[in-house]
């Protein structure tokens, strides 16, 4: 499995790879959020606003991520 970011303007995040069948868990998408994500964003868009836009996961709509948002 594979977590990957891809920007507007078509830029990608470098990807993280999980082994097969690996269940990513809400407490670890948060973290990564904060360890790949976050530092990814400002060289994309600089300073100007963005959003995060996330599908229906599990570890996207569990409690835990979306107190995080």
């Amino acid at each position: 499995m594979m977590l990957v970011l891809v920007a507007s303007n078509r830029k990608p995040m470098n990807p993280v790879w999980f082994p097969l069948g690996y269940r990513l868990k809400a407490d670890e998408y948060v973290i990564i959020q904060y360890t790949e994500v976050l530092p990814w964003i400002p060289s994309i868009v600089g300073n100007y606003p963005w959003v995060l836009q996330q599908d229906g996961t599990v570890d996207h709509t569990a409690n835990k991520t979306q107190k995080w948002l």
